[in-house]
């Protein structure tokens, strides 16, 4: 069915994935605020995004992606906010050429992050009306699991790719 020139033609959700900027290094916090150099790239980020309208951005709870937002949506209040655990790093091993026995010792707690995930997945799709534009900003391991999840492809740890196909979705960098 074609759109007439008064119907509006209704897009779907726009998602944009922001991984978090630098952090700083400190092996003693689990949860480091960002760097110098993570600031700058907030602003430089914060830059290249300040023409995107978003109605709603959900943030990890984590730190560095936080302030990594502060930096986006400054000045925005007219974005709805959500800080969510749900899109927190928990683990770093995913797409990582890892032996059998370590995987094995951290298949429950990726599975877990991946149950969490889902939900989040989910919560995206069937809470958000099409044509919303709605930004993520989050872990790079997270941003790698939620795509696939949001093209419903099967996620494979032991391949270092994403599989985008035909009628799976589409991604494009910004820049």
């Amino acid at each position: 069915m074609s759109a007439t020139k008064t119907e509006r033609l209704v897009l779907p959700q726009t998602l944009y994935f922001v991984r978090h900027a630098q952090a700083a290094h400190d092996p003693e916090d689990p949860d480091p605020a960002l760097s110098e150099l993570g600031f700058r790239q907030a602003v430089q980020t914060a830059a290249r995004l300040a023409r995107e309208p978003f109605d709603y951005c959900y943030v990890s709870s984590m730190r560095r992606a936080r302030q990594t937002a502060d930096k986006i949506l400054e000045g925005r209040q007219d974005v709805k906010r959500v800080i969510t655990d749900d899109i927190q790093e928990v683990s770093r091993f995913h797409f990582c050429p890892v032996s059998a026995e370590t995987l094995a010792h951290f298949r429950t707690m990726m599975e877990t992050e991946s149950d969490t995930l889902a939900r989040f997945s989910n919560r995206i799709r069937h809470e958000h009306k099409p044509g919303e534009r709605i930004l993520l900003v989050c872990h790079g391991n997270v941003i790698r699991t939620l795509i696939p999840m949001l093209c419903n492809q099967r996620i494979r740890l032991d391949r270092g790719y994403l599989p985008f196909g035909r009628g799976r979705g589409k991604a494009r960098e910004l820049g």
